[in-house]
């Protein structure tokens, strides 16, 4: 569907094992429906070229000449290369931004509760992400909850420090849920992106 209205695109990029039509998608959608063409889509997962294959269809099929990238977990990476590849501003949720920084390991097999896809991680899938790593993206900001056990929060912050604004906050677990406390910033970002 193309981008009629001349909204800047939000795109909610979720992460492993999630779906764009979980709470955090829904609330981004609503917070900034008014002022944004929300797109939150649940992309495959078998594999890292199938995920930015399909996101790059859905940013395409929207048309849009500007937008913000709004990435999650392992949402956070293809954001990054998503934003670095469309020059767009990049927002951050406790992001999955390198695998050293995942305590346990993803290795195996995963069924999506969300979706019901298998998902078959091993060595082939992990060597597709190698190739989506990109320099660290400004205009950027990085949200990151203190009390994150599913991803480091040291790794974004080490590599976003000095480039994007951080927002940091001492609770919200790796879903950084309620997003409520951290709307304020959200909606300063934005407005200094783009005015609205």
């Amino acid at each position: 569907m193309a981008n009629t209205q001349a909204r800047p695109l939000l795109v909610y990029v979720h992460g492993f094992m999630s779906s764009g039509s979980t709470l955090k998608g829904q609330a981004l959608r609503r917070h900034f429906g008014d002022r944004f063409e929300p797109c939150t889509p649940t992309y495959p997962q078998t594999s890292p070229s199938a995920s930015i294959e399909a996101l790059e269809k859905e940013i395409s099929a929207a048309g849009a000449q500007k937008g913000v990238i709004v990435g999650s977990s392992l949402g956070g990476f293809y954001g990054q290369y998503l934003a670095a590849r469309h020059g767009w501003p990049l927002v951050m949720i406790n992001p999955a931004l390198d695998m050293a920084c995942v305590p346990s390991s993803l290795t195996g097999t995963h069924v999506n509760p969300y979706t019901g896809e298998k998902v078959v991680v091993d060595e082939t899938w992990l060597a597709q992400l190698a190739p989506l790593h990109t320099e660290p993206v400004s205009p950027s900001q990085l949200i990151v909850c203190a009390d994150d056990t599913t991803v480091l929060p040291r790794c974004a912050l080490e590599r976003y420090d000095s480039i994007a604004e951080v927002v940091f906050q001492p609770q919200g677990g790796h879903a950084c849920w309620p997003l409520t406390p951290v709307l304020p910033q959200l909606d300063a970002f934005m407005r200094c992106q783009f005015g609205i």
